[in-house]
């Protein structure tokens, strides 16, 4: 091997110079522990914060309260109008890459109610018709949990929509009487949030909330004692509406080499009945019932799919 005069100068500096040797560049162990395992880092789990929805509020519509006792009376010229139910909705959760996912319940959203209380010597008379309000809706939001690793989605619980009653109630010797028709509320729809968590390895598991009810209103006349309830008009019960749980997915995506699915179950859907036509008296009481009296017809309840 032949050595020119100048490497042989490089390497007798480099042996008798400290100097030279310490500036040469050194691999540190910290970045040879990066090296080794960076390539791993796609594998380490992102530690993210949870997302949580708050919970909603009640949105039931306001009744009709006539209330005549003693020798007093009350008289309607026009007609008795609930209101309708509003709408009750909780936020989505949705926790990207980070951790848990769960919103919020959603409250109540019922129609408001017509009562007739009379007691004693009083009377009450409603010229126009008697009308519940409708229910509205209850909504949770939707819970979505995407990351690496295992989570939980939990979607929260949806409140009532039921349809609001007509309720005329007599007692003593008291009276109501209707020239017009009573007409309960509709139930509206009562519908929980979807679950879903999303993973690219390990699944985790995901739960729909519960839905309410969402039953139609009902018509009630209660006499009793010596009173007297005289309608008129027809007595018409609410038809139900739609009570919908969730669906609840436990998506594990295209690639999970650990072979862990997780579980997924979705809520409980709540009733959706057709309301009904009371007719009670007792004692000496009567009621008079001039039109026909209707029950409302049956909704729909629908529990959502579960899939992992």
């Amino acid at each position: 091997m032949k050595f020119t005069l100048f490497s042989s100068i490089v390497i007798a500096a480099t042996a008798l110079s400290p100097v030279l040797v310490a500036g040469a560049p050194l691999q540190s162990e910290d970045a040879l522990s990066r090296r080794t395992f960076n390539s791993f880092h796609s594998f380490r789990p992102n530690h993210g914060g949870s997302a949580v929805s708050g919970n909603a509020g009640n949105a039931n519509g306001g009744d009709v309260n006539n209330i005549a006792s003693g020798i007093s009376s009350i008289r309607n010229g026009g007609s008795n109008r609930a209101g309708n139910g509003g709408l009750s909705e909780s936020g989505e959760a949705i926790s990207s890459d980070g951790g848990d996912a769960r919103s919020g319940n959603a409250g109540d959203a019922n129609g408001g109610s017509v009562n007739n209380i009379a007691s004693g010597e009083s009377s009450i008379v409603n010229d126009g018709d008697n009308i519940a309000g409708n229910g509205g809706q209850s909504i949770s939001g939707n819970a979505i949990a995407k990351r690496r690793f295992r989570g939980f989605a939990q979607s929260g619980d949806s409140g009532d929509a039921n349809g609001g009653n007509v309720n005329n109630e007599a007692s003593g010797e008291s009276r109501i009487v209707n020239e017009g028709s009573n007409r309960a509320g509709d139930g509206g729809r009562s519908i929980s949030g979807d679950a879903i968590a999303k993973r690219s390895f390990r699944s985790g598991s995901a739960q729909s909330g519960d839905s309410g009810d969402a039953n139609g209103g009902d018509v009630n006349n209660e006499a009793s004692g010596e009173s007297r309830i005289v309608n008129s008009g027809t007595n018409r019960a609410g038809n139900g509406g739609t009570s919908e749980s969730g669906e609840a997915i436990a998506d594990s995506g295209s690639f999970s080499p650990f072979g862990s699915s997780g579980s997924a179950r979705s809520g409980n859907s709540g009733n959706a009945n057709g309301g009904n036509v009371n007719n009670e008296a007792s004692g000496e009481s009567r009621i008079v019932n001039g039109g026909t009296n209707r029950a409302g017809d049956g909704g729909q309840s629908i529990s959502g799919n579960a899939i992992a």
